[in-house]
């Protein structure tokens, strides 16, 4: 849901009819229906779920990333190690 300002005030001159039909712009449609509380409820819950495993994955993906550099440091040790034998 959109939260709009709007002040009569920078608009000198306006009619009140023209000012609530910009207010009336903002409302839902008759066509549209009001969302579903359980649903959005559904939703926000799904989304949450989404972005607590995408964030585990993540966290993952830093992990083996830091392992992958951990390892890839050992084995430069080691061929500067053997190229220097």
């Amino acid at each position: 849901m959109a939260v709009v300002a709007f002040s009569v005030h920078h608009q000198p001159g306006i009619e009140m009819s023209t000012l609530l039909r910009k207010l009336k712009s903002f409302l839902p449609s008759p066509s549209e229906p009001f969302p579903d509380v359980a649903a959005v409820r559904d939703d926000i819950a799904r989304f949450r779920v989404e972005a607590l495993r995408s964030r585990q994955l993540a966290e993952q993906v830093l992990a083996d990333a830091a392992a992958t550099r951990a390892v890839s440091g050992e084995l430069r040790a080691k061929l500067v190690e053997t190229v220097d034998r």
